[in-house]
This record gives C-alpha cells, structure tokens and sequence, in this order.
C-alpha cells in the first residue's frame, strides 16, 4: 500500500515549542516549577533507597553489626535487608485505590507520617524486629 507523501509520519498534537514562549526560560512557568520539583522528589527517593541498601549491605561485613543483631541469616536477613522494597510494593499495590477513595493530600499526608514513624522507629530501636519493620 503506498501512502500519499503529504501525511507520511505526521505526529497529531502539540510540541513544547508550540505551547511555550521561547524568550522566557522553563523556571518562569509555575507548572513547569512544579514538574520538575515532583520529578526532583522521586529521584532523591530513589537514590536514598539505593543509599539505604549500599549502607545496610555494607555494615553485614562489620563483625559488631552481625552479633549484635544475633548473627542473622536466610529469610530473616532478607527481610531487614529488603524491608524497603516490600514497603514501596505494598504502597504500589493500594496507593491507587487509596488516591481514587479519599483524593491525593490525605493519603500522602498519611503516607508521610508512616515513612516519618517508621524512620523514628529505625534509628532508635536496635532490634530485628523495629529494623525490618521501620523498613516497611
């Protein structure tokens, strides 16, 4: 089949150069502000995941961190090492739903103070159980 030259891969809707003044600069739309700092949110909660991961690896080489924490291995060792994943996959599973009952600013609210509980929970118990579950 031979398509007419004049509608060959044409792209339908508009571009950013179409729908912004190209004297001002991106910072001087407050959406794109915004965008941007959402973005900036996300990436800095991935790299402290992978912070968090490198630390916690790291410190199961000390020989203090391992008797303290009672020479853990197998599936309790995995839990307190990966207990961040398992909160950022239970939060994907309900967050959605959670959003579409109750709206956006409660549920993150929500979510802030159990990140924020479970940080406290992290840094001042030093046992397995409020170390894997502070993770969550």
């Amino acid at each position: 089949m031979v398509v007419p030259h004049h509608t060959a891969f044409q792209a339908d809707g508009l571009y950013m150069k179409d729908v912004l003044d190209a004297r001002k600069p991106w910072y001087h739309y407050g959406y794109l502000v915004r965008l941007n700092t959402l973005l900036l949110s996300a990436l800095l909660t991935q790299m402290t995941n992978g912070y968090d991961g490198s630390m916690l690896n790291g410190l199961q080489s000390l020989p203090q961190w391992t008797s303290y924490f009672n020479h853990p291995a197998g599936s309790r060792l995995g839990v307190m090492s990966n207990g961040t994943v398992f909160g950022s996959v239970l939060g994907l599973l309900v967050s959605a739903k959670v959003c579409e009952r109750f709206g956006r600013r409660r549920p993150v609210l929500y979510g802030s103070a159990v990140i924020i509980l479970g940080s406290s929970c992290r840094a001042r118990r030093r046992t397995t159980q409020c170390l894997s579950l502070g993770a969550l």
